[in-house]
């Protein structure tokens, strides 16, 4: 559940955030916006006019930013709506999130922006306690990867998202990845293990993935069915490498 300040002198500045939200719209219409962001549009009309009566809440603003023109950010709007520092804290995201992937079209923009922001907001609520992106790209194969630690035990997860099935290829690459950390003073090599995971808004098409996977030299790989439009996780499915007593996948759902 999202927590909420309860301090009276938390003030909402409705002007601000509509002149923020109106940045954001940019071009598009308030029915795309509301499409992309999955708020109502009555709700959308409501924040540009500033007829509001209390923040809204962050994950709305969330969703907000992840569709966003105009570099209008997360941080902005939870000032706007009022939340203090130490909220913004609490409700911030690591800024890898932020990161845009290759964009081959706008229908791929929104849902990469919105699928990001989905996964962000999942893996705000997992056992990993430690995020950071890898921003040397060294494949097509996906969008992003980030090393989670857990502990002292570190995943490297790769991300790519689908609107529809990827051309098979004869030769699917990945890299080894290591992880050096220090034991009594000393670097010790650890192998990482490399998790590939295929993101679909598309029921069919998650079916259909689970039907014929993707070719990946990874040891495990996932497909997980979001819904966009609420920032959340519908479903996952493990289809390569989960066995007993072996890396657990992260729990998403």
């Amino acid at each position: 559940m999202e927590q909420r300040s309860n301090k009276e002198d938390r003030k909402l500045d409705k002007e601000v955030l509509a002149e923020l939200v109106r940045k954001a719209i940019g071009k598009k219409t308030q029915i795309q916006f509301s499409e992309e962001t999955g708020i109502s549009k009555f709700h959308v009309n409501r924040l540009i006019n500033g007829k509001i009566d209390k923040a809204p809440r962050p994950k709305t603003l969330f969703a907000i930013a992840a569709a966003a023109e105009n570099r209008v950010t997360f941080s902005q709007l939870l000032n706007a709506a009022g939340y203090d520092e130490k909220e913004e804290k609490s409700f911030q995201l690591p800024t890898f999130y932020k990161r845009k992937a290759a964009i081959t079209s706008q229908e791929v923009e929104r849902f990469v922006r919105l699928g990001i922001a989905t996964v962000a907001v999942a893996l705000e609520k997992t056992k990993y306690h430690q995020v950071y992106v890898d921003d040397k790209k060294t494949s097509e194969d996906y969008d992003f990867a980030v090393q989670l630690f857990s502990g002292d035990k570190m995943i490297r997860w790769q991300v790519k998202f689908l609107l529809e099935m990827p051309v098979r290829k004869e030769k699917s690459y990945t890299i080894d990845f290591v992880y050096y950390r220090k034991i009594n003073g000393e670097e010790v090599p650890e192998e990482v293990p490399v998790v590939q995971s295929y993101v679909t808004e598309s029921e069919e098409l998650y079916e259909a993935l689970i039907a014929m996977p993707p070719e990946t030299t990874c040891a495990y790989s996932s497909i997980i069915l979001i819904n966009p439009k609420r920032l959340a996780i519908v479903k996952s499915q493990v289809i390569k490498g989960e066995k007993e007593g072996e890396f657990v996948f992260p729990k998403l759902g």
